[in-house]
């Protein structure tokens, strides 16, 4: 019979060396760029809208190694959503460890329904083609509710020369004095996009203070002839990226325009400049994730721009009453 470790919270100290080993080695077998480093991870835990104690649990082999690992981020009041990401390594996957973990997340999501008294969209992601988890996710009660592609471009390509269109200028941002703005032009911007819910400030300023992939040089901050923020393009370039894949790649991470600012080329020229910048760095190729059903363009336009498809993930989710 095989017996499922025991469980316990994320508690610093070399917890977050010890994610990172595992991820590189699912890394290796699953391909979908989510290795990170223990700075990563340590940034990943110390987002204010997660509390360690209650959102995490480790499960461990006997000499400490780690199995297996859960996080969920609870967003929301009145409509709220619970974002479940765990992996499970690959030499565990037959003990059982993807039911525990569900099960573990299922019983969390259940006492914050209960506690706010609404209903808890519970959600989580599997790529396409990876049927054991997406069988698992299943089996589970959860259901296939929307799909991503993950697209990639190489940065060896010549990208047009940005043409913004007259008075709009693009420079990078200072997020220390441009935070409140920056927070507000990004909720207006994503506000009628699926599955949004605000950014806060705290928020802002943690990505931006802790993860070592931020750099102000590819966080960059389109502003229109009258001064006012109308769009953005935030890139992440990983310091360990190197020696994770044997090559450079960034993610552009998020990137948008603010609406009544929308069909003057902004985001276009935006994402060239972005491209160009990162050609600059010697990155090698950059990748993004784009909703299938995006409506306003942006699958047409990263297309246009030079990115082709690498893999579709699925978001499922399930409804967990109080």
């Amino acid at each position: 019979m095989t017996v499922t470790p025991a469980a316990r919270p994320y508690m610093g100290g070399d917890d977050a060396e010890k994610i990172s080993a595992m991820l590189a080695a699912c890394e290796a077998i699953d391909r979908l760029g989510l290795a990170r480093s223990a700075d990563e991870m340590r940034a990943v835990f110390e987002d204010p809208t997660i509390d360690p104690e209650r959102d995490t649990r480790l499960w461990l082999d006997e000499v400490g190694n780690v199995l297996a690992y859960v996080h969920v981020q609870i967003e929301g009041e009145i409509q709220v959503v619970a974002t479940l990401r765990f992996r499970i390594h690959p030499a565990a996957r037959t003990r059982g460890l993807d039911d525990a973990a569900l099960a573990w997340t299922e019983a969390r999501v259940k006492r914050v329904a209960r506690k706010n008294h609404v209903p808890v969209r519970l959600q989580s992601f599997a790529r396409a083609d990876d049927r054991r988890r997406c069988v698992t996710l299943e089996w589970h009660g959860f259901q296939p509710d929307r799909y991503f592609h993950q697209l990639v471009c190489p940065l060896h390509i010549d990208f047009p020369e940005p043409q913004f269109a007259p008075g709009y200028t693009i420079r990078a941002a200072s997020f220390e004095t441009d935070g409140p703005v920056w927070v507000e032009m990004f909720n207006d911007t994503f506000i009628d996009h699926w599955g949004h819910h605000d950014l806060t400030l705290d928020r802002y300023l943690h990505q931006r203070r802790n993860d070592p992939a931020y750099q102000p040089r590819h966080d960059l901050i389109v502003q229109s002839p009258e001064g006012v923020m109308v769009g953005f393009c935030w890139s992440l370039v990983s310091p360990d990226e190197p020696g994770r894949t044997g090559h450079r790649e960034a993610l552009l991470h998020q990137i948008g325009t603010r609406r009544g600012y929308r069909q003057k080329g902004l985001g276009r020229a935006t994402l060239y400049h972005a491209l160009r910048l990162l050609k600059e760095d010697g990155l090698e190729t950059v990748r993004l994730n784009v909703d299938s059903q995006n409506p306003f363009g942006a699958w047409q336009l990263y297309q246009s721009a030079g990115f082709r498809m690498r893999f579709t993930q699925v978001t499922y989710a399930k409804v967990i009453a109080p």
